[in-house]
């Protein structure tokens, strides 16, 4: 996608600029320096400014907004923005903020330089500005005995120093107190980062280091850099126990302490692994005693489309006040932070829990006597011995227009089925239909296990005899879904089985209900057959090629599965012959 839509960067982020003015008109934006502002008076208000290089999107434009930044000024892809540039957003911005200005310059060497000497050059012209280092990065704690600062780079813990001296801003507060409130926020914020995989530079092929599917990254930079280390096959927990571990060398924190944790995803992390990375850090570091007042978790600072994440954490024991800044709504667009992020005590919760109601409806239907439960009981376990059979074919045709999976899904039910079969009451026909309904619904959000959930709650409702109880299921199949006879589905066959089972009984008389169930699979096999043919109108198989699916819906022949195994357990057996599934 990187190369798709950013082959040449300068160009793509010309168009940034303007994609961003087109989104918020409320902004002062100036596309040729990659300078947005805050466009009102503010009075004897201080300014809150920052600078950096495009790539990590949203930051830095994304936090320009009144409690947040005031002005941010975009550079090229990874590389800072020129002292130039930098002044004259620095000497515009003096004039609505009277209070002065205070940058908060991350720490890497080309935002250093570029922004002192801006710094310098708006002094002299009376501008009155002070500055600040972010330095969270504990990445490299080693190199920081001997050097400082210098090995602590700065990440997403900058976001909260936004949110904070931003509030600080809004509130009045002076330049003077700005500063000050900012050093102790730097020295009570740590963050660390990890990488699965690192960012592609748009229009070049190779990236900065390469991992292997297991292997994780540890320490990584915010523009590619390699970590301190690899860990290869650790699970979550050991993980997080590595960067905690990392974190906690530096990170002053006791036992009672509060703190706020915040969750960076540098680019192409899914919404799952963030929210699981979020948990497994916070229960760590809650067994430590530790409380966890807030957690952020979402794009704050990226490395284009890199695959990992950072993690900061920010101690807030004593500064209640950090805490309600944080929580105080801001204007620019990239904060997530919502009301939902903390608890309101003012309002009482409705619900501290979900009710669960597990009791099952009676439904009237037909009683079966003993021999007549055992033979369904049979039934039941002999269409759980040929789906399990069938697994590997089912599976493979449904690769054919699906993901796969159909047979691994029979599969399912079928453990389902046969591991419960104590619970099923076989001689109440409705209340056995209802409660395999029941442990259908409980094998996972699959179509399959769906689709027959329906069908044999539809045949519950529908069970004072066997052809009525397999009309509900198809009744109650179609209410639900828009597939008919010619869409390429299981109903293919299901429902010329059904029709010819409920016609041939009503024609010939229920005592030749053998023969009607033999005529059903007839009817079933046929349809099932017909199926190799057509193009699909329902499902996933609609949008594949036609050209590639070559053999029959595999709901299709599930179908024929299921009534091979009814048939054979309630009439072949008897007579002494075998049957293998006909398709």
């Amino acid at each position: 996608m990187v190369d798709v839509l950013m082959k040449s960067s300068d160009s793509s982020l010309k168009c940034y600029w303007k994609g961003i003015s087109t989104a918020y008109p409320g902004l002062f934006i100036d596309v040729e320096s990659q300078t947005i502002l805050l466009n009102k008076d503010r009075a004897n208000r201080v300014a809150l400014v920052s600078a950096g290089g495009a790539g990590h999107e949203p930051f830095g434009a994304g936090y320009v907004g009144e409690n947040m930044l005031t002005a941010f000024i975009g550079g090229a892809l990874f590389a800072a923005p020129t002292a130039g540039r930098i002044s004259t957003a620095l000497l515009n911005i003096a004039k609505l903020n009277k209070g002065g200005i205070l940058a908060v310059i991350m720490n890497n060497t080309s935002d250093m330089l570029m922004f002192g000497l801006a710094i310098e050059t708006v002094r002299v012209k009376g501008v009155q500005i002070e500055s600040i280092l972010v330095a969270d990065d504990v990445a490299h704690l080693d190199a920081d005995v001997k050097n400082g600062y210098l090995s602590r780079r700065g990440l997403s813990g900058s976001v909260l120093m936004f949110k904070i001296l931003g509030a600080l801003s809004k509130n009045g507060r002076s330049l003077k107190e700005m500063v000050l409130e900012a050093r102790c926020i730097n020295c009570r914020t740590c963050s660390l980062g990890i990488g699965m995989r690192p960012c592609k530079y748009p229009g070049h092929n190779q990236t900065m280091w390469m991992l292997d599917e297991t292997s994780v990254e540890v320490g990584i930079g915010l523009h590619g850099e390699a970590g301190l280390g690899r860990l290869q096959g650790v699970s979550t927990t050991d993980l997080v126990r590595v960067i905690l571990s990392q974190m906690m060398r530096i990170f002053v924190v006791k036992q009672g302490d509060d703190i706020v944790l915040l969750i960076n995803n540098l680019g192409s992390c899914n919404e799952i692994e963030m929210y699981t990375l979020a948990h497994e850090v916070e229960e760590q570091i809650t067994s430590k005693g530790i409380n966890v007042l807030r957690t952020y978790v979402g794009h704050f600072l990226s490395t284009l489309d890199t695959k990992g994440a950072d993690i900061t954490l920010l101690n807030i024991s004593g500064r209640e006040d950090w805490l309600r800044f944080l929580d105080q709504e801001t204007e620019a667009y990239a904060w997530p932070v919502t009301r939902l992020s903390r608890i309101n005590y003012k309002i009482p919760k409705a619900l501290t829990t979900l009710e669960v109601d597990d009791k099952l409806p009676e439904v009237d239907s037909m009683v079966l006597t003993e021999r007549e439960g055992n033979t369904f009981k049979s039934t039941i376990l002999a269409i759980c011995r040929q789906l399990r059979e069938e697994k590997d074919k089912l599976n493979k045709l449904d690769s054919e227009s699906g993901d796969g999976d159909t047979g691994t899904a029979h599969l399912k039910l079928a453990d389902a089925l046969q591991n419960n079969i104590g619970n099923i009451p076989v001689r109440n026909l409705g209340m056995g239909f209802l409660i395999m309904s029941k442990l259908a619904e409980n094998c996972g959000g699959n179509t399959s296990a769906a689709l027959y959930s329906l069908m044999l709650l539809g045949a519950s409702k529908s069970a004072t005899d066997w052809a009525s109880a397999w009309i509900g299921a198809v009744e109650m199949l179609r209410k639900y879904t828009i597939a008919d006879v010619g869409d390429r589905s299981m109903l293919d066959a299901l429902i010329p089985a059904c029709l010819g089972f409920d016609s041939y009984l009503k024609e010939f008389g229920e005592e030749n209900w053998p023969k009607a169930l033999s005529y059903s699979l007839d009817k079933a096999i046929e349809g099932c057959e017909k199926t190799a043919t057509m193009k699909s109108r329902v499902g996933r198989a609609m949008f594949v090629d036609p050209s590639r699916v070559k053999d029959v819906d595999p709901g299709a022949y599930a179908v024929v599965a299921v009534l091979t195994a009814i048939l054979k357990n309630l009439v072949l057996e008897q007579n002494g012959e075998d049957m293998q599934c006909p398709i």
